[in-house]
Parts: structure tokens; sequence; C-alpha cells
């Protein structure tokens, strides 16, 4: 392990966090996907001073919550069909429903929300296609309660809003089949669930965003170098890895930490390389033609690794911006509380999260 992270320290280059920019990058008129108004000043993301602990804490399950469970070996799913379990809201013309899914043989639960689904009855088809978004979660949790809330908002916006609870998690849409691997296989439940949204008559295959934090991040970034159906991207605070010398094993000390805390030991140099080449975001990077916007905390310790990524996207002149935000944890978009609402910093990133998705994907 010490050669290879002497290796590092000789070749990364370590970019000092800067400021958040005052105003994010939205395509020009003629590019967009639907005419719209002109493009207005992004609000200024300012620094702010720590937000209390109860504000910066990122909402995660109770491990002792009675999670709902499934039976799965009596619940049949085909290949191509999402099933819907419980529906868990229905207001304001929203619903949201607990749904389950096969990925690689195993069967995956996870969330929709979207807006109530009209049929036309001189077709009986839906009247309306909206566009979409897919939404990727940190953490072992599944979709937990702040991803969930973001998603009846956005439904309540205009957007069919899906988000898989990846292999081995578990969380309030029940427990996922097959064994947790933090951001492996996790992407081929991602662009199943993704093959699955796009196939719905009431979505909009032409309008599709996709939005990752941390690992979701990692998954996104993956996800976006492998399939060129998203119109848009949002990563936040996202896990960065190269398993290639030519990026210095970009990520290689976080990955370490990762693999120590999700699988119980320490692994070698060798199995460290080996994983971060399974997991790795920059191998496709060139192929990426997805419009991005990454959102991070001023400081982040994944400073490094978003610097020599977007430096990709910038050599194939692919849009991409990068806000920070002083004085904020990496989980702050995420922080109790519904989204949209409470503190200064959360409030100012979703602000132009919302401002990047209807850019790309705009609303009916």
């Amino acid at each position: 392990m010490t050669r290879l992270f002497l290796l590092c320290a000789m070749t990364l280059v370590v970019v000092a966090a800067s400021p958040a920019q005052n105003v994010i990058r939205v395509p020009p008129q003629s590019e967009r996907l639907a005419e719209g108004e002109a493009d207005a000043e992004a609000p200024e993301a300012e620094a702010v001073v720590a937000e209390t602990a109860a504000e910066s804490a990122v909402h995660a399950p109770d491990p002792s919550a009675n999670y709902p469970t499934r039976d799965w070996g009596n619940i049949y799913i085909g290949t191509w069909q999402i099933r819907q379990f419980d529906r868990v809201y229905n207001e304001g013309g929203v619903e949201a429903w607990n749904i389950g899914y096969k990925s690689l043989d195993e069967k995956i639960a996870g969330f929709i929300a979207r807006p109530r689904i009209r049929i036309d009855p001189s077709t009986g088809k839906p009247d309306t296609r909206y566009p979409a978004i897919i939404l990727c979660h940190d953490g072992p949790w599944g979709v937990s309660r702040s991803y969930r809330d973001f998603a009846i908002e956005m439904a309540k916006r205009g957007y069919v809003v899906a988000a898989s609870s990846y292999r081995g998690n578990r969380g309030l849409e029940g427990q996922s089949q097959g064994t947790r691997e933090f951001g492996k296989r996790e992407v081929i439940d991602v662009l199943q669930l993704t093959q699955l949204i796009r196939k719905e008559e009431y979505v909009d295959s032409l309008r599709m965003i996709i939005i990752g934090q941390g690992e979701g991040g990692l998954i996104a970034a993956q996800s976006i170098g492998r399939s060129n159906i998203f119109r848009g991207a949002v990563l936040m605070s996202p896990y960065l890895f190269s398993a290639s010398p030519q990026f210095g094993y970009a990520g290689i000390q976080r990955f370490a930490a990762v693999t120590a805390r999700n699988f119980g030991r320490r692994w070698s140099e060798g199995e460290l390389v080996r994983g971060m080449h399974d997991r790795d975001a920059f191998r496709f990077a060139h192929k990426i033609s997805t419009p991005t916007l990454i959102i991070t905390p001023a400081g982040f310790a994944g400073s490094d690794e978003v610097a020599r990524w977007t430096a990709i996207l910038d050599r194939n002149n692919v849009q991409n911006t990068v806000l920070r935000y002083p004085g904020v944890g990496e989980g702050f978009f995420w922080a109790s509380g519904a989204p949209f609402t409470s503190g200064e910093a959360r409030s100012g990133a979703w602000e132009n999260i919302t401002r990047w998705i209807t850019a790309y994907a705009p609303p009916n």
C-alpha cells in the first residue's frame, strides 16, 4: 500500500476549493429541449455559518424501525416489469408507491412518485408524457424520507421520479435481494430501472435527468458514462474512483476508507486497485455527453477527484459546473426536513439544482 500511496502523492495535483460560483451555467436558449423564458441569474451560493447539528444531520432511518418485509419468492416480477406495491402518498394530484423490479435476476425494491396519470378514453393511453428523474441515494438505508420528500416535491412540479433501493439495501420500501457492493452492480440496478421507466407510456424518454448523492453520485457518474439517455446530471458530493495511474489512482484513500467501513476489513493494495476498476468513474468519462452539475461543500475531501474528472469533460467540451458551499457538511442537501424550505445553503443548492433540471428537462 505504501508504494501506491507514494505514487499518488507524486502524481496528484491538489486543487484548492474555491468559493461557489454566483451563477450556474445553463444551456443557451437555442439548445433547450423546449422553448422557455430567457435565462435569469441563479441564486448566489453564499457563505453561511455552520448549521446546528439537528439541521445539518443527514436523515438515516432508525435501525430498529419496523421496515416492511416481502417474501420475494411468492412475488412474480417479469424482467421488463415494475410492480407497484404500497401506495404511500396520494395528495394534490401526486401519487407515490413502493415498487419492485428485477435486475440481474435479483428482485430490487424501490420508490416512484409521479403526477396522477390520466387516461385519454379515445386512445386508452395516458394523455400526457412527463419528464423523468432517476434518483440515486447514498448509504445502505434505501430510499429514506429525505429522498422521498424530494421525489414528491418534484412530482408536484410535473416530474416522474424513480429511485432504486439497490441490491442488499433495506429501507422504507423493504429489503432488496442480493449483496451490497458499493457502486458496482448497483449501477446495473439503476440502469435497469431507467430502462423500465423510459418504457412507461407516461414518460418522455427524451427528457430524463439523473441525480446522485455520495455513493449515488458515483453510480450516476458511471451511468452517464455508459448511457447517453440522460439529458442532464447532478452529482452531489460524489465518490469518484479511478484504477488508472493516468489519473493517479484517483480516490484511493477514500476508497480504502469505504471498503473498511462497508466490508469489515482493510483491503490489500491489489484488492483496492481491482475494486476501483470495477467502480471506475473515469474509464468511460471520455464518452460522456451529458451536461453535469456538481455540488459539494467547500473543502470537500473528494475535490481533487472532481477536478480531474471534470477536466475530462472540459477537454470534450461537455457542459459542466461545480458549485461549492462553505460552512456545511457533505450531506447538507438531505438534512432533516423537507428540501427547498430550511437552511440557507440547502435552499440555495436546491434552487440551483432545480434550475439545472428545468433547463435540460423542462416540465410540461
